[in-house]
């Protein structure tokens, strides 16, 4: 078990939907446009379409996590770990797993 601190950046994939409209629309035609929705002659010749955004996350972190390793002998083994960390300033969470060598002299 294990509590820290530190810092780095986590860009995180997230899908937004997106349409090309035109602004002088009426409230409700235009609504309709950036959702992707026909009904009216105008929003039909705009057809909806997913792209994918990334949010940048971070500059620094708090984290809780633990792990386990596996000796292969007195001196060296295995560790996996799995973390919970939280971003900050630009917040969320992030499960960051990790495995790695050990050895000790």
């Amino acid at each position: 078990m294990h509590v820290g601190g530190g810092v780095a950046q986590v860009d995180a994939k997230v899908k937004v939907r997106v349409a090309d409209c035109k602004l002088a629309l009426p409230d409700a035609v235009f609504n309709q446009c950036i959702q992707g929705q026909g009904g009216t002659a105008v929003s039909d010749q705009t057809k909806g379409y997913e792209l994918d955004a990334w949010r940048k996350m971070g500059q620094g972190f708090i984290t809780a996590g633990g792990g386990a390793v596996y000796a292969f002998k007195p001196n060296l083994g295995a560790q996996l770990n799995l973390n919970i960390m939280y971003m900050l300033p630009t917040s969320g969470p992030v499960l960051q797993p990790s495995i790695g060598l050990i050895y000790g002299l």
